[in-house]
Parts: structure tokens; sequence; C-alpha cells
């Protein structure tokens, strides 16, 4: 009987944990389909039924990352893809990705990547 406790208790904590990374699962993909465009964290709160310090810290403790962090790491993930596989310039590739921009996508990109967009560019030509 001992071990049958100790198992239901676990499995218990595990529901548990599970619920909460389920409570950041709407949020996400919205945010996976939404990159392109201005997404506020009052509205990914609203969509995760809570408050916006109660997101940002589930993001932070599930992801290890701040709600916009994610953001700017799918949009930065997504302009890559089009740099990689289009012909579009970096400043449409830019836009089409949600920043308003192009000297900050150029500076984001650098710190996620290590390499502006053009440099990435003309590496794929060599």
């Amino acid at each position: 009987m001992i071990g049958t406790y100790g198992v239901t208790r676990h499995l218990q904590k595990t529901s548990k944990a599970l619920s909460h990374v389920r409570a950041i699962e709407e949020p996400v993909k919205f945010i996976r389909e939404h990159y392109h465009r201005q997404i506020s964290i009052d509205e990914l709160a609203e969509l995760a039924h809570m408050s916006v310090s109660a997101l940002e810290r589930r993001f932070k403790k599930h992801l290890a990352k701040t709600p916009n962090q994610f953001i700017n790491e799918v949009r930065l993930e997504n302009a890559r893809k089009l740099l990689i596989e289009t012909q579009l310039p970096i400043s449409q590739v830019a836009y089409q990705c949600g920043f308003s921009e192009p000297s900050y996508f150029s500076k984001q990109f650098w710190r996620l990547f290590g390499e502006i967009p053009s440099q990435m560019r003309s590496q794929l030509g060599d």
C-alpha cells in the first residue's frame, strides 16, 4: 500500500505540473501562428485566462524566457527561414516577420545567431 500511495502522489504532482505547462500552450500556439503581427502580453494573458504577471512567471518557469523574448525568437527563427528559402530583400523579411525597423531586426538577429542577416545570406551563396 505504501508503494501505491507514493505512485499516486507522484502522478498527482505530475498532473499538476502538466496543467501549469498546458496553461501556456494556447499563448505559445498563438505566437507561432501570429508572430508577423503586433502581439500584446495582455492579449496572451487573456488567451491563457490568467494575469500578465502569472503568464510571465509561467513562461519564465517553463521556457526560461519572457513572453516578449519568446515572440522575438519565433520571429527571428521565421526570418532566418525566409532568408534561406527566398530571395526577398532583408527589409521585406523583417517586415513580414513582425519587425517594424530593419535595423532593429538586424541587431536582434545578430544577438540570437551571432551574425547579421546579410552575412548569413552571403554565406549561403558560397
